[in-house]
């Protein structure tokens, strides 16, 4: 069971420690005269990305909770194959092909968990990981204000306007 708890783990500690790189130079000087002075920078899709990190984070907890149903009906199929657990069913009457084909019923079911759980640790891994690029993004602050301007030269009064968007 804790093989599998490796990935959530390794989702964990990417989303707490995010990585902190920085641009030098040859001399070995930090360049943060990259980004424009005065220009602010804004994280369009931090919600958006909230939201799938988020929705990753649920997917791999459910992938935790296959994980132990797995466990618990491959721990169900160990035990039927003992000695005991046989000779106890013989004893109470059970044929041979009931027994086995329900031995096999909790194999099956455990595979079915594993595959399921599986599947839910990997799209988890990639919404968490995809939300977590999605929040880290940044762009520069965009300036959606109209502009006004008038001016007067002696002959009339002109007016401009500008608008982005």
């Amino acid at each position: 069971m804790g093989r599998f708890l490796i990935v959530p783990a390794l989702v964990a500690a990417f989303l707490l420690f995010p990585l902190n790189a920085r641009a030098e130079d040859a001399a070995g000087q930090d360049r943060d005269d990259i980004v424009l002075k005065g220009a602010e920078r804004v994280h369009p899709y931090l919600w958006h990305g909230a939201g799938v990190a988020g929705m990753g984070g649920l997917l791999l907890i459910l992938g935790v909770t296959f994980n132990a149903l797995a466990d618990r009906e491959y721990d169900t199929y160990r035990d039927m194959l003992t000695d005991e657990r046989i000779a106890a069913a013989i004893n109470a009457g059970e044929k041979k092909e009931t027994y086995l084909t329900r031995v096999n019923d909790h194999l099956d079911e455990g595979k079915e968990y594993a595959a399921t759980r599986t599947a839910l640790y990997i799209s988890g891994g990639i919404l968490a990981l995809t939300g977590s690029v999605l929040m880290l993004l940044t762009e520069e602050k965009k300036d959606d204000t109209t502009k006004f301007t008038a001016s007067f030269d002696g002959r009339g009064v002109y007016a401009a306007m500008s608008i982005s968007f």
